[in-house]
């Protein structure tokens, strides 16, 4: 009886040991590009929303762990949106798997190149980020993923915004945002270069790593405003907890809230 028990207990191991090996050679020698088209079909349903790849689509599971994409396109509902949520030309994500079974998203590389994300709200209050119909536009997630990006390149990329209140309606470019995470003791750089409704923003700096603490420095330009950004983001490994303070000045109040507030009544213009 106990052999008998060995037996099938070794069975069972080498089943799995067998199962888990078969698909680990299928994702990484697999062609994912020839099945492109089948997987944006199959999360289209998954999501219900429409998804189309048309360009590119690889991945690869070792000696790391990457998925790249080109030509991804993400729709809004249909019935009430007539703009896409979001397109990609290129892109390349690079992550720790591993780091998944801590509960940690461990992301080394990402490189987006060409994104658009159109964020909109319906006049019935529906956003179109949402995936859950019933879930009011103003309600935000409770609780956050925990996430760590190490390397960031984002190049080519635009943040629309579209309420139901035009004159909060924003347009965020970014020419090029190049972040990495500091390492070994040694500060690192990040820099952002864009434009907001149309006024130029630079944002340039340094980041040192303390400990599971993040401390960053800096220097903040956008249209005529001018100032720094200092402060910290606190147990990093645990989803990060900002602690940052904002020192800004401006000699024309006007055409910062102008900036931000594009469709400003001459009447509040005006005053300010």
């Amino acid at each position: 009886m106990v052999k008998l028990v060995k037996r099938l207990i070794l069975s069972v191991a080498t089943v799995l040991v067998a199962t888990v090996t078969v698909l680990a050679l299928m994702l990484q020698y697999l062609n994912w590009n020839d099945h492109r088209d089948a997987l944006a079909r199959w999360l289209s349903v998954a999501i219900n929303r429409e998804v189309t790849i048309s360009d590119s689509l690889d991945f690869q599971l070792w000696p790391v762990t990457r998925l790249g994409v080109s030509g991804l396109r993400l729709a809004s509902p249909a019935d009430t949106f007539d703009v896409d949520l979001l397109e990609l030309k290129n892109g390349v994500i690079e992550f720790d798997l591993w780091s998944l079974f801590s509960g940690i998203a461990v992301i080394s590389r990402l490189q987006l190149d060409g994104p658009t994300l159109q964020l909109a709200v319906s006049a019935d209050d529906q956003a179109n980020w949402h995936f859950d119909r019933e879930q009011p536009s103003a309600k935000l997630p409770s609780a956050l993923p925990r996430l760590v990006v190490r390397d960031v390149l984002i190049k080519d990329a635009r943040l629309m915004f579209t309420g139901r209140d035009p004159r909060l309606h924003k347009d965020l470019y970014l020419e090029r945002l190049a972040l990495t995470l500091p390492s070994g003791g040694t500060d690192s750089e990040a820099v952002l270069i864009g434009s907001l409704n149309g006024a130029p923003l630079t944002l340039e700096g340094s980041l040192k790593l303390k400990g599971d603490d993040l401390d960053a420095t800096l220097d903040l330009s956008l249209g005529a405003l001018a100032g720094k950004v200092d402060g910290s983001v606190n147990n990093l490994m645990d989803g990060g907890d900002a602690d940052l303070s904002l020192d800004l000045k401006t000699p024309d109040l006007k055409n910062v809230v102008q900036m931000v507030v594009p469709r400003l009544s001459p009447r509040t213009a005006r005053l300010l």
